[in-house]
């Protein structure tokens, strides 16, 4: 299905009554301990970000600001918009031509470093990861993070990129839904090692999450 944006709305199978209900109810609970975790968590920097990620969390989350199925560009790296996107604030951006750099190629070799560069520039506007054009990089992100990731890439580069890429799986799924990238993104959760780091990645990662667990449609 696609929305009026032309992008994937929904990869959820159908699902009877009782099983949607039961899903309804982790997710909710899910929703809940993210939450507590986010307000437990120390924070030092980014305080105006994280007060307005924190009025908009557990709560009905507005749709991600696009205008049609563009690619976009911005004049900022990619940690201030996905602290924008995470506080529902709307986009104004400009479209430029697709990027045809090869980043599932890179993700396959395990070049972190270079994953790394790629990832934040090509993503540098992260709604961009929503394109139609990135269906196989998200595929590709998802078999990195299930099969040759998992929760154990250590180093200050390797945990920059880890992060990274859940803000993008969190992203994608809060326009198509897609079990999988849930799966991922629960695993991960009860994975990684508290307490989180003071980070505009993990901020705005406990915000996307969040926002990929509503109600299912």
């Amino acid at each position: 299905m696609k929305n009026g944006t032309g992008l994937e709305t929904c990869a959820v199978p159908p699902l009877s009554g009782r099983v949607r209900m039961l899903l309804s109810e982790a997710l909710g609970h899910r929703r809940r301990e993210v939450k507590k975790e986010f307000e437990s968590t120390p924070r030092r920097l980014f305080e105006a970000e994280v007060a307005a990620i924190a009025r908009v969390l557990g709560k009905q989350r507005s749709p991600i600001s696009l205008g049609g199925a563009l690619w976009y560009e911005s004049p900022k790296d990619v940690e201030p918009i996905l602290l924008a996107v995470a506080s529902d604030q709307p986009l104004s951006l400009g479209s430029a031509e697709v990027s045809l750099t090869a980043f599932p190629t890179m993700i396959r070799k395990k070049e972190i470093q270079a994953a790394l560069n790629l990832a934040a520039t090509r993503y540098a506007c992260p709604v961009n990861f929503l394109h139609p054009s990135e269906r196989q990089a998200y595929e590709e992100v998802l078999r990195f993070l299930m099969v040759v990731d998992r929760a154990q890439l250590v180093g200050e580069s390797e945990e920059r990129l880890r992060w990274l890429l859940l803000n993008l799986v969190a992203l994608r799924c809060r326009v198509i839904r897609d079990l999988r990238g849930l799966d991922l993104l629960n695993y991960y959760w009860e994975k990684l090692v508290r307490p989180f780091p003071d980070s505009a990645l993990v901020w705005s990662f406990f915000s996307n999450y969040d926002a990929a667990l509503e109600e299912l449609p």
